[in-house]
């Protein structure tokens, strides 16, 4: 049963991952593709405009992310010592 559960924690950290993986690349697209002067002004005379709000999510996705990246790598530690020793042929 704790096999099981050990499993679904991780699947879930997993999709939680992808998932905010893809939110802060669909932001990122959205404000590259919004980056020039005139979204410079835009951003300067109306400071809740949607670049604005896409930069807090895309902030708050990535940390989000790099939080996630950290307890997956710290589930699968003996999986990933397991990879790097037969990669290093140890």
């Amino acid at each position: 049963m704790k096999k099981i559960r050990s499993i679904k924690i991780k699947a879930i950290i997993s999709l939680l991952l992808i998932i905010t993986f893809a939110v802060a690349l669909f932001t990122g697209i959205g404000l590259y593709g919004s980056s020039n002067e005139t979204n410079a002004e835009i951003d300067r005379l109306s400071p809740d405009s949607t670049k604005t709000n896409l930069k807090r999510i895309h902030t708050i996705s990535s940390f989000a992310m790099a939080g996630l990246a950290l307890i997956h790598l710290l589930l699968n530690r003996r999986m990933l010592s397991a990879e790097i020793k037969a990669l290093l042929g140890n």
